[in-house]
């Protein structure tokens, strides 16, 4: 057999695993799904859970995308004019948080929890 049929074979033989991977996660997932509406008497589905998922990946992008925006925006640093290097500057002065984390918890109209918001303290 040649290199390139093995290298070929190991990828496909790859792609399967990952795929069978795949499957089971989703089987958990649903699984888990239908224990948690049994036990509470929600009616969680997954293509629910999937949409929040998703838009919180938009709302991380956009974050992201905000920072750059900023950062960008920031005046570069001179670079020195006389060949040494620009003096260090000091590490920023730790943050000490005061009182406990607060949790907002909202229930739906049958008195299911239905969002968890924890803030941390200013």
């Amino acid at each position: 057999m040649s290199k390139e049929a093995e290298l070929n074979l190991k990828r496909e033989e790859m792609h399967l695993t990952d795929e069978r991977e795949w499957d089971k996660a989703e089987a958990d997932v649903a699984v888990r799904i239908a224990v948690a509406n049994a036990q509470f008497g929600s009616s969680l589905q997954i293509a629910q859970i999937d949409a929040d998922v998703e838009a919180q990946k938009r709302e991380l992008e956009r974050d992201r995308m905000a920072t750059d925006a900023v950062l960008a925006l920031q005046p570069k640093e001179p670079k020195p004019s006389n060949g040494n290097p620009p003096a260090p500057k000091p590490a920023p002065a730790s943050i000490k948080r005061k009182g406990p984390k607060v949790t907002t918890v909202t229930h739906d109209a049958q008195g299911r929890i239905a969002k968890l918001t924890t803030q941390e303290p200013d």
